[in-house]
This record gives C-alpha cells, structure tokens and sequence, in this order.
C-alpha cells in the first residue's frame, strides 16, 4: 500500500461498519467490478464514461512525484473534517489535474472499500436507485469515491482520513492517499476497491432531484 501524508491530525471516536461479503468480492477482479459499474450507471440512465483501457502504468516514479504534489495542494489546506465530510467534491475537483499531470483521463468512481475483514460505506444498487429515482435523498452521505485510471489504478485522497476521523479512532492514516494497481492492493494490502457506479452524472442527479450539496 502506498501513501502520501501531508496534512495535520486528530481523532474521534469509530462507528460501526458492516461485514464484507468477503467470498463474493475475491471472486472478481478489480476490471470485472469495474466494467459492472459501467454497465450499471448506464443501466440507471446516467452517462457512462468511456474507458480506453490500457495496460500502460501511470504511477510509475514520476507519476508519484507528481501525484505527491497534487495531494499537497488537495489536502494539505484542509482540515481532516473537511477531508471526510466531502470526498466527491476533494476527487471531482481533482479530476483535471491528476489527468494532466498523467496523461490519461481518471474518472470518478463511486462505491465501497474492504479493509481487511470489514466493509465501508457499503451501499446495495436499491439504495443508489432510490436516490436517483428522487424518492428519497437517504443515505447520499453514506458514500465512498475515488479516481480510476484507464490502467486500472486507482487514486484515493481521502480514505484514509475518512477511516480515521469517522471509523478507526486512530489518526495514523490521517492525509494518507491510497494509490496503486487496484487488485494489487486487493492481494498485498487486503484493501479492496469495489466500484458501483462510474462517472459524476450520481451526482449531478442528485443536486437536481434534491437541491442539495454532494459530500
């Protein structure tokens, strides 16, 4: 697993999670749930991306670097609050810089993460569907987001800090960005990436349905 750390600490105490579906997510690949999400968003009537796939690696050595100076800028003026309270607006403002300092077209990808034994921010497609739908603007709050690259990277600004104010009472993590070939962190960092939906028309919906404010 591999991290930048930049900004400042502090701790609250954790709240519960839920217990992952470990047999159902080992069995897939990072690509295969990926390509799931793709269908699913278009599926829901939202603009789905297209992906040029490609086996190219963007967070080789300068990738990184560049990457490390992104982080700083992202987080490094934002109190850990801030950081956990708006991952969508941290990774969606972040979309155009990472893609420049890459060279590849990152696209914003909402789901959940299972840390070792646990599962966070876990959210079923009823839950999205209700949302979209506009029956209800529960549970908009409860999400998870991230930046995927065509290579099947994966950069995350926030978890770490979102774990560690909202769930691990631990400020270790705190200004930690998570990044790297998503099914490597799945078998070397027991981190598992699992996208649901692809794309920012969630929240775009979402802000028309209910005039609100996407975290």
């Amino acid at each position: 697993m591999r991290r930048h750390d930049p900004g400042p600490r502090q701790a609250r105490p954790p709240s519960p999670g839920r217990g992952a579906n470990l047999e159902r997510l080992t069995l897939m690949s990072y690509q295969q749930t990926f390509r799931a999400a793709l269908e699913r968003t278009a599926r829901f009537g939202l603009p789905a991306p297209a992906v040029p796939f490609t086996e190219r690696r963007f967070l080789d050595a300068a990738g990184e670097q560049a990457l490390a100076g992104i982080a700083q800028d992202v987080l490094g003026g934002r109190a850990p609050r801030e950081v956990a309270d708006r991952c969508v607006g941290v990774h969606r403002g972040a979309l155009a810089r990472v893609g420049e300092a890459l060279g590849c077209t990152p696209v914003l990808t909402i789901g959940h993460v299972v840390v070792g034994e646990q599962s966070y921010f876990e959210r079923d497609e009823d839950a999205y569907r209700k949302n979209l739908t506009g029956l209800t603007a529960e549970g908009h709050g409860y999400l998870h987001c991230w930046l995927t690259l065509p290579s099947l990277e994966i950069v995350d600004f926030t978890l770490g800090t979102g774990l560690a104010y909202f769930e691990l009472a631990s400020d270790k993590n705190f200004g930690c960005v998570f990044y790297g070939l998503a099914d490597d962190l799945a078998t070397h960092d027991q981190l598992t990436f699992h996208p649901m939906l692809v794309g920012e028309g969630y929240e775009d919906r979402l802000r028309a349905n209910f005039a609100i404010q996407m975290l």
